[in-house]
């Protein structure tokens, strides 16, 4: 699994948590890592993304990704989403998973925080699915909806998106993904697991709910 942030800071960060975890590698710059990948996750990112540097972002994916990849867009903040929403997103799922104190903490930490301030004076970029789509599709991807979200706030959207190669668009897989059901992906002899390194040639199936599992053999 490789992971990016574009800010120094936030990648020492990731060192420092990563760092004797095998199978994780932070990354300082993306550029060897172009044409190499299989996955792409965009998990809560482009509430961040300017409408005006999204097809630049985009452009950037692309070129990570090897033909035929997959990009899955998740947590997508779109114009009707409610603050009232996350927040009760975000202790239901505190609740569930065991962290509901430290989720309070967190909302309240947030709310006298930096962060709020600059969220109320530059505001976050909310995109409509079909709007998306449409962007996808002039940088060069068969993109569709998933009927679930990659992550804890159900009434936010995900989209997966193939990049297009020589005119082949994989609609069977890409139709069984988008309805929830397993698609079969063949990894490849060369590919190597992120969970140590042993070959991942045999067949793994993708479904929304384990795209972010199945991220760990992604890129060799």
């Amino acid at each position: 699994v490789l992971l990016y942030d574009k800010a120094p800071s936030r990648r020492s960060l990731l060192k420092n948590r990563f760092h004797a975890q095998e199978g994780i590698k932070v990354l300082d710059k993306l550029d060897d890592t172009q044409g190499g990948c299989d996955i792409v996750l965009l998990i809560s990112v482009l509430q961040y993304v300017t409408k005006e540097n999204l097809p630049h972002l985009l452009g950037e994916v692309r070129a990570l990704l090897k033909p035929g990849g997959l990009l899955v867009v998740g947590d997508i903040l779109s114009p009707t989403n409610r603050l009232a929403d996350d927040v009760a997103a975000l202790l239901r799922f505190g609740r569930q998973e065991g962290f509901f104190l430290d989720a309070v903490k967190g909302l309240a930490r947030t709310l006298g925080s930096d962060y709020r301030k600059m969220r109320g004076r530059l505001g976050l970029s909310t995109y409509r699915v079909e709007e998306l789509i449409g962007a996808l599709t002039l940088a060069g991807f068969h993109a569709q909806p998933l009927t679930g979200n990659i992550g804890h706030a159900r009434h936010r959207r995900s989209i997966m998106a193939r990049l297009t190669k020589a005119g082949e668009r994989h609609e069977k897989e890409d139709a069984d993904l988008g309805a929830g059901r397993p698609a079969v992906a063949d990894r490849g002899d060369d590919h190597r697991s992120g969970a140590g390194g042993a070959p991942a040639s045999r067949r793994a199936a993708l479904r929304p709910g384990a795209l972010s599992r199945s991220v760990a053999r992604a890129c060799p």
